[in-house]
């Protein structure tokens, strides 16, 4: 991932990660994948993904997030 590269290139072994809307997304995979490089996550404008696939309101919210299951095809 890029930002664990960029972490590496400036010698930083551990950081606040901060994602706004489609950021949270990144900001989200990133913990996810180097959580021992993850001193907190800040994810503002987008909830915890767990809460996207649970819930009452599941369905309502993915036809509201279409662009999301967009952005996640171009990214991988």
């Amino acid at each position: 991932m890029l930002n664990a590269g960029i972490m590496d290139a400036l010698d930083i072994d551990k950081a606040h990660i901060v994602g706004h809307d489609w950021g949270s997304s990144l900001a989200w995979a990133f913990a996810a994948l180097y959580p021992d490089r993850t001193l907190q996550l800040v994810a503002m404008s987008v909830g915890n993904p767990n809460g996207y696939f649970k819930g009452n309101h599941a369905n309502e919210q993915k036809l509201k997030s279409w662009y999301r299951t967009l952005a996640d095809q171009l990214i991988s």
